[in-house]
């Protein structure tokens, strides 16, 4: 006989993307005893409990030992010991390329095509970088300005190293909804009309725009590298701009209200339209003008129809990137995962590496 303990979940409304919340790590029931035991450290990462294929057996500042579960009782292969490293990619490479790893993950292409042994595989993340416009500012408050903006520029240039530009919505191709061709066109030709219709004929009167960037605290040839990308992203136009950093934490909390604009990136938690709009929209950072968005939002959250909600959001995703040109996406998510040819059984998701349970290891004779 089984000792089972049910729980119920009431809601004031549907939310069909509850399942995936509680799918998540951080929703995961802990034992009491365990709690009781180790106190108010139980919220910290070395007092996890796992009830999978592999257990934490260490963690520290430099990596972390996953060890096999003498409980587990599902599919297991030939592994009994897993290290993980922290590094940077570019630190991870050459360490590859020595034979030291068996596999790796990265957010950057890892370029190992010539390396021995190696299997690389790109994987779409539930991820987006975009251009988000102060439409309350002037000259912003135009929107004729805003799709002459998005029109002139070339996602191609402004995407990160790794990224597939974006020329569709917001929602990435790794999320339900997605429409891949929802943005506005590179077309400078277009562009220069729609300035000269807003008044700026040839960017002339057009004032000098503020470019605000996150600062994570990285380095500065992060920094650089990131202005790089968009020292001049309307050079085409005549269009000038300012580029100016402030600390990620602040961003949803009004500091890019006397801005012009920001480039920055958001990721889903879960792999759910909403994961990516219904968030990115309560966060605070963007700020849609369109009062229908809010009601298409609460709409799309509480429909039941899988078919309804998909609609819903692409519906709130069209608003905001294709009419009124609130949000520009410029570039999408992929992991990059490499796997040497004697590692079966190891694979990932656009949220997380797999389980592991099934990895073996064929070393070459």
């Amino acid at each position: 006989m089984t000792n089972e303990l049910a729980r119920e979940l009431r809601l004031r409304e549907p939310r069909p993307y509850i399942p995936y919340l509680l799918a998540q790590a951080s929703s995961f029931p802990w034992p009491r005893h365990r709690v009781e035991a180790v106190g108010e450290s139980w919220r910290e990462p070395a007092a996890f409990v796992g009830n999978g294929p592999f257990v934490l057996a260490q963690l520290d500042e430099e990596g972390l030992l996953l060890a096999g579960n003498p409980l587990w009782v599902g599919a297991q292969g030939n592994v009994s010991e897993i290290a993980v490293g922290f590094g940077l990619p570019e630190e991870s490479i050459d360490v590859w390329r020595s034979g030291e790893l068996d596999f790796l993950l990265s957010a950057n292409p890892l370029d190992l095509a010539d390396a021995p042994d190696t299997i690389e595989r790109r994987l779409p993340l539930l991820g987006v970088t975009y251009l988000c416009f102060n439409s309350g500012r002037a000259p912003l408050d135009d929107e004729r300005v805003r799709r002459a903006l998005a029109h002139g520029l070339d996602r191609a240039a402004v995407a990160m190293r790794g990224q597939e530009p974006a020329y569709g919505g917001f929602l990435p191709p790794g999320v339900a909804g997605h429409s891949h061709s929802l943005g506005l066109s590179f077309d400078l030709a277009r562009a220069r009309a729609l300035l000269g219709e807003a008044g700026f004929p040839g960017g002339n009167g057009l004032p000098e725009l503020e470019l605000v960037h996150a600062d994570f605290g990285f380095s500065l040839e992060f920094r650089r590298e990131v202005e790089a990308r968009w020292r001049s992203p309307w050079r085409e136009l005549d269009v000038r701009v300012r580029h100016e950093w402030v600390n990620a934490g602040a961003l949803s909390s009004g500091a890019t209200e006397p801005v012009h604009g920001f480039e920055w990136g958001w990721v889903a938690d879960y792999p759910d339209p909403d994961g990516m709009l219904g968030t990115f929209l309560e966060s605070g950072i963007a700020r849609p003008n369109d009062p229908e968005v809010k009601r298409l939002l609460a709409l799309a959250r509480s429909t039941r129809s899988r078919d309804e909600r998909i609609e819903l959001y692409r519906d709130i995703d069209r608003r905001l990137v294709s009419e009124s040109v609130e949000v520009v996406p410029t570039g999408y998510d992929a992991w990059s995962l490499a796997r040497r040819t004697w590692l079966d059984g190891l694979w990932a998701t656009p949220t997380q590496l797999g389980s592991l349970e099934e990895v073996v290891v064929r070393r070459p004779s």
